[in-house]
């Protein structure tokens, strides 16, 4: 995931980051994963959504707004 976090961000698209999406035994926490990818879409030039935004475009996506 980590290295397709610039390319996401560039061209406007979302980065999904949890423990389900971790190898398998890596042994990083959920926390860590999550810092990680803020660290990235940061460096990236972007910043996180907050989860009021992430509520409104789910919400307008499944509505059709």
């Amino acid at each position: 995931m980590a290295p397709l976090v610039p390319e996401a961000v560039e061209r406007g698209g979302h980065v999904r980051v949890g423990l389900e999406d971790a190898p398998l035994g890596s042994g990083r926490t959920n926390v860590e994963l999550v810092e990680d990818a803020r660290g990235r879409i940061a460096d990236a030039g972007a910043t996180l959504a907050t989860a009021d935004e992430v509520r409104r475009e789910v919400s307008a996506a499944n509505t059709g707004v």
